[in-house]
């Protein structure tokens, strides 16, 4: 005899008070009927860096769920075999909202920065050169109003310039660590998923890993503060609102 438990059900026991617990099927995307979607298959919504795969958008009271990509292509509302509940196609719109602020939010905080660290020079400079920069500067003989205002331009765009360098030296850091962290591979995935670049041909290049990390580093140079407002800002405050806006309230059991 075999000593695996017994799945059949009592004939004693009346079927209809028996609950069954739908774990699996929730853990499935009920239009696909996958867990995962693909790799190269871009979700609707916010990227989250700290989850390898989307997750699926609860579609009806009793949390079966599905992916927002599917939901999209779908086309029509979708109802749920369990429940009836009908899950309109429009929610997505909402999830779409959500990714175009956090990629606008992402931007400006990126051009905020820059600007921040130039002020944050020009106030250094009035602090340690004082209001009247004239004498200050030649000694006993004062600058012409026109010398001035080139010095002070000059000054503005090294402050402009330094600020700059100084977001580009913060993305490097970030990128780099972003690669030690989570990996290439991930990192690649979410340089994807945010920007839309897809860069694993790179790696099937005869210098390989090579050529990915000088890539992500320049991207890193030049919109890695970029990603790091996207990555670690934005995208999880917004998906946590986008949460709740979606969010169906959970039926009672029926006990």
């Amino acid at each position: 005899m075999s000593d695996a438990p017994s799945t059949s059900v009592s004939p004693n026991v009346p079927t209809d008070h028996i609950y069954y617990h739908p774990y699996h099927s929730k853990r499935v995307c009920q239009i696909c009927r996958n867990r995962y979607l693909p790799s190269n298959v871009r979700d609707i919504g916010p990227y989250l860096i700290h989850q390898r795969h989307p997750g699926l958008h609860p579609t009806c009271p009793c949390r079966y769920g599905a992916h927002a990509v599917c939901i999209k292509q779908y086309g029509t509302d979708f109802v749920c075999q369990n429940c009836n509940y009908i899950y309109h196609v429009r929610h997505i719109r909402f999830a779409q909202f959500f990714c175009f602020l956090s990629h606008t939010l992402s931007l400006a905080s990126a051009i905020a920065l820059v600007v921040g660290l130039a002020h944050l020079g020009k106030a250094l400079d009035e602090l340690g050169l004082g209001e009247e920069k004239g004498p200050k500067l030649d000694g006993d003989e004062k600058w012409h109003d026109h010398e001035l205002d080139e010095i002070i331009n000059w000054l503005n765009t090294v402050h402009y310039a330094t600020g700059i360098a100084g977001e580009a030296m913060l993305g490097l850091v970030y990128m780099v660590g972003v690669c030690l962290v989570i990996g290439l591979d991930r990192a690649v995935l979410m340089v994807w998923h945010i920007l839309y670049l897809n860069l694993e041909w790179l790696g099937k290049t005869r210098m390989g890993k090579s050529v990915l990390y000088i890539a992500l580093c320049c991207l890193g140079l030049l919109i890695g503060t970029y990603l790091l407002f996207f990555s670690w800002v934005w995208a999880s405050l917004l998906h946590h609102v986008k949460r709740r806006v979606l969010n169906i309230k959970k039926a009672p059991l029926d006990v």
